[in-house]
């Protein structure tokens, strides 16, 4: 695995879309507990110490088959092949105006997980160090937000910009017993765009992870808007 690391520290390529697709397989099969995965069980949403016994495993193997299982997968006769924009959120979106169908996302849920530390394992991999928890956490909106959620207001403006009229934003948000998401955004998307609908969806009865610890998010929120010039 360090070997790996290593690798792909020295020669991905961001710009190209094989090396990201097997990138991002690799951070799967890195950070998960199923059978693919790594040699002990671990888990993809906290930082526990793996268990259960050791098998041995061939990375390149389990690799070659996640990638083969993504690239032969049966997209359909509607399947559009689409165009990927890395880049900060908080800066000016390289993205023509109104070419944008459709917007789903899914911020930090706030004031619950820690994203990127339960996902320690996948920055690690990808080059972080120890210092680098500390230093670069600060740069995202999962940190900003704890602030306020000013922030939001540029997310909404860059997405009105981007997307066609009388298209639909979508946000996927995470509710628990110290602060509601969905409320804080809505009066803020408002400014923005055309509110839809809010409504949650409780997964206390069946999202358990396999741990009894999962953060504070007791429902998950969806909250819709459409654009109307």
């Amino acid at each position: 695995m360090l070997l790996t690391r290593d690798f792909f520290i020295k020669n991905l390529d961001i710009t190209s879309s094989d090396w990201c697709l097997v990138f991002s397989c690799m951070l799967h099969i890195l950070h998960g507990n199923r059978p693919y995965a790594l040699s002990r069980r671990s888990h993809p949403l906290t930082p526990y110490a793996p268990t259960g016994p050791y098998i041995k495993k061939s990375v390149i193997k389990l690799l070659e088959n996640k990638v083969d299982k993504s690239i032969n997968t049966n997209r359909g006769d509607n399947f559009k092949s689409g165009t990927v924009f890395q880049a900060d959120v908080m800066e000016k979106w390289k993205i023509k105006d109104e070419s944008v169908d459709f917007i789903l996302t899914s911020p930090p849920f706030a004031k619950s997980t820690k994203f990127y530390m339960s996902n320690w394992m996948r920055y690690w991999f990808a080059g972080w160090s120890r210092s680098d928890f500390d230093t670069q956490s600060i740069h995202y909106v999962e940190k900003k937000q704890l602030k306020d959620f000013f922030i939001y207001h540029h997310i909404f403006k860059e997405a009105f910009r981007v997307l066609k009229n009388n298209k639909f934003i979508i946000f996927h948000l995470g509710l628990n017993s110290k602060f509601n998401m969905g409320a804080e955004l809505t009066p803020i998307g408002k400014k923005y765009f055309k509110f839809i609908d809010l409504f949650d969806e409780t997964v206390e009865h069946c999202e358990t992870h396999g741990i009894k610890d999962k953060g504070d998010t007791t429902q998950h929120q969806y909250l819709l808007f459409q654009k109307q010039n």
